[in-house]
């Protein structure tokens, strides 16, 4: 009963097709965590936001401008400030509250959102080119106000050049 051999031959494509499925998925796998592991911002705006109940930062009687950033990757990012550029302006407004030290800097998987908020009525969004948001590291990330910002531009230097 016990008299009879397994024999198992493997061939040496069969190892061979395995080790490519075995790489090519390795590989796969290998991209997506790189992929989610990176650093990743979403910066979204508001205009006409009032502050409402009690606060001792902000005016009640002001609106604001809000600029909201969220930590969308995995590793923390410490955002050292949030600014507007304007077309035809040199260098960036930079916004006072980015400077403020009830502001949320390190964005973590804990705490991935901070917001920034201006007085609206000191902004001419007609003008108003995109929002930089700055890391520790000196990476920009840019939200920009029109769908073809370079287009815009361009008109917009046509249109008012003097």
């Amino acid at each position: 009963m016990f008299d009879q051999i397994f024999k198992i031959e493997i061939s040496a494509s069969a190892v061979a097709w395995y080790g490519a499925i075995v790489a090519t998925a390795t590989a796969i796998v290998a991209i997506l965590h790189y992929w989610r592991d990176k650093a990743s911002v979403k910066i979204m705006y508001q205009r006409d936001i009032q502050i409402m109940g009690r606060q001792n930062v902000y005016d009640q009687t002001k609106t604001y401008f809000n600029i909201t950033v969220i930590n969308n990757g995995r590793r923390p990012i410490k955002i050292e400030k949030a600014a507007i550029k304007i077309v035809g302006k040199k260098g960036f407004w930079l916004l006072g509250d980015s400077f403020a030290s009830h502001r949320i800097k390190v964005l973590t998987e804990e705490n991935p959102k901070t917001e920034f908020l201006t007085d609206q009525a000191e902004i001419d969004f007609s003008k108003t080119w995109y929002v930089a948001i700055y890391d520790a590291t000196g990476r920009e990330y840019r939200k920009y106000f029109h769908l073809f910002p370079t287009f815009w531009r361009i008109w917009h230097f046509l249109r008012f050049r003097k």
